[in-house]
């Protein structure tokens, strides 16, 4: 590739940007997002094939038959009792946020800045002078 050809290529790429400033932004964050997704899937999915594994009651290893019996155990005390209770605290943790945070949010955008808030991400608000 020479160098006027190279120049080309990277003038063509600069003006697709400058026509279409959401894509600078699509791009930027597309592979991470992508790759946080491959790891998240692959998480679940390993943990859904080893949850329908068992455990041998006498040796305590891990049996690879596949079987629902790991499922079956949570509708059994005190499994029910755990789940609610999980849930109540995710719940309640979650509102806590929510009430704090955004009287705080609000107080950032709109006093602590200075009521200098832009409606776009790509023009900062500048006050000249």
């Amino acid at each position: 590739m020479t160098e006027g050809s190279r120049r080309g290529a990277l003038r063509a790429i600069s003006r697709l940007a400058w026509r279409r400033p959401w894509l600078k932004g699509f791009t930027q964050i597309s592979l991470p997002v992508l790759a946080f997704l491959l790891v998240y899937v692959a998480a679940l999915v390993a943990l859904l094939v080893q949850s329908l594994w068992t455990a041998d009651a006498f040796t305590g290893k891990i049996v690879h038959d596949w079987t629902f019996d790991n499922f079956r155990a949570l509708r059994e005390a005190p499994y029910p009792r755990i789940v609610v209770r999980t849930v109540a605290m995710a719940s309640a943790v979650t509102i806590t946020c929510a009430v704090l945070a955004v009287p705080y949010a609000y107080f950032l955008v709109r006093i602590a800045s200075g009521g200098c808030v832009s409606r776009s991400s790509w023009r900062p608000c500048c006050r000249s002078g």
